[in-house]
């Protein structure tokens, strides 16, 4: 039975490694965001139109997601 507690323990190293990987891409949009909300609330002129995209970088993503996933 040495080869069932092998295998328990693989299954337990391998789950950081799979939240790390699900968890990417949702961290880089709220880092995106939050930076472009910060940045739209200190910077004034004409770097306002990128501070909201930045800040709606995750509703572009998911409008983005949702026209992909129809075609």
């Amino acid at each position: 039975m040495a080869g069932a507690g092998m295998k328990d323990r693989q299954s337990r190293m391998s789950r950081p490694k799979r939240l790390r990987k699900t968890l990417k891409i949702p961290a880089i949009f709220f880092a995106l965001s939050l930076a472009g909300l910060i940045w739209a609330l200190l910077v004034d002129g004409s770097s306002d139109g990128l501070a909201a995209l930045a800040a709606g970088s995750p509703l572009m993503a998911l409008l983005w997601a949702l026209l992909y996933r129809r075609q």
